[in-house]
């Protein structure tokens, strides 16, 4: 008995871990396609391991967590990447695949804010990308684990 509850006590620990919101978010939507190759792929990066998810178009989901590892601050990197610049530009792009990379501040309940790190941008709606160290950084560190980027579109400066 004692071991039981032991064990449960290490596996509710080690699970516990896996409790913690998101600080990145990348989306793959296929956009409009045949049902065998709609596949939406998500990945979420926490501080400690990242959360992979694919879902087909039968509701099938397969899901993975890789143990992570910084070195260094990624909360401060993330707040550096919420400083850089957006660039916008038009999208003629439409219903077609997209990508979407939102990056989150450290910040709980009402004052977590959420900022768009990279949009592919679709129908009308125009794409956007952050600059700056940081920011590249960022969306690196989630295409490490999912490195399909969709990009439909040419980068204008305004």
């Amino acid at each position: 008995m004692k071991l039981a509850v032991t064990c449960m006590l290490a596996l509710s620990t080690s699970l516990s871990a896996f409790a913690t919101q998101p600080l990145i978010i990348k989306t793959n939507f296929p956009g409009y396609t045949m049902d065998e190759d709609r596949i939406i792929e998500t990945c979420e990066v926490h501080p400690n391991f990242v959360a992979i998810k694919k879902t087909y178009s039968n509701g099938f989901e397969f899901v993975s967590n890789v143990p992570s590892i910084f070195h260094g601050n990624i909360k401060q990197l993330i707040e550096e990447a919420a400083k850089a610049k957006l660039i916008v530009s038009d999208n003629s792009w439409c219903d077609g695949a997209t990508t979407d990379i939102t990056a989150y501040t450290d910040a709980q309940g009402e004052n977590r804010t959420e900022f768009s790190l990279f949009n592919t941008g679709s129908c009308g709606n125009k794409g956007n990308e952050r600059r700056g160290v940081a920011a590249k950084a960022l969306i690196d560190i989630v295409s490490t684990h999912c490195p399909t980027v969709h990009q439909a579109r040419q980068i204008t400066i305004q």
